[in-house]
């Protein structure tokens, strides 16, 4: 946060990446996030998305998860098909810029998106339609020059929350609204459902390279 209430990335120091062997590791750092989810970024992509979404699942979780266990929703989610009975870790994978991602929870659901400022600055303007009212309302005096940070915040919130929901983008993201109080991300929802859900939801915004991560979790 700064101290002009905007939203800002928040930067982890990567940690150790201890769940993979050292050809595997390449190109892979790990970022343990406050509120007890875990990051796994991949730089140097010489794995495929889902290969690298299986291998870090069969670690994480300490047995066998095969490529062909997982499958997508109806909204192309990610899904893990598991045994009845056997626990469903809460995981979501992003990408951008030749970047690949994987966002683990020991419990619950979660969400994560990946973007660069120069994707953001290509697609979205203070006017568009998928800010609620009162983040127009708020952004509105911000300059020019810094407003594209403060959008790329929202929308990669929106569209954590958005797998958290497991719906993707046919979430009105116009009736869920991000906001800074001091050193916490705050959000407001238009919407019943969507407020007494979201007050359960933890929320985080960090830097890596030149992309910004938005990671949502209901624990």
């Amino acid at each position: 946060m700064n101290a002009n209430g905007g939203l800002i990335a928040t930067v982890h120091q990567p940690a150790p990446v201890a769940l993979y062997e050292a050809a595997d590791a390449a190109g892979i750092t790990r970022y343990d996030v406050p509120g007890g989810t875990t990051l796994f970024v991949q730089s140097a992509p010489s794995l495929s998305s889902e290969r690298l979404l299986a291998m870090t699942l069969s670690r994480y979780e300490g047995r066998p998860i095969r490529t062909s266990s997982i499958v997508r929703s109806a909204y192309g989610e990610p899904m893990l098909e598991c045994r009845a009975g056997d626990a469903r870790p809460g995981f979501s994978v992003s990408g951008a810029a030749g970047w690949r991602g994987v966002a683990v929870a020991p419990a619950g659901r979660i969400g994560l998106d990946m973007e660069t400022i120069a994707r953001v600055a290509a697609n979205a303007t203070r006017h568009d339609r998928w800010l609620s009212a009162s983040e127009a309302e708020a952004l509105a005096p911000w300059p020019d020059d810094r407003i594209l940070d403060e959008l790329a915040c929202r929308w990669v919130l929106k569209e954590a929350y958005a797998k958290v929901r497991g719906i993707g983008l046919n979430l009105p993201l116009h009736t869920i609204g991000f906001a800074a109080d001091g050193p916490a991300i705050v959000a407001s929802a238009s919407q019943a459902g969507d407020a007494a859900y979201l007050a359960r939801c933890r929320f985080r915004l960090m830097r890596v390279g030149p992309l910004l991560i938005g990671i949502v979790h209901h624990p």
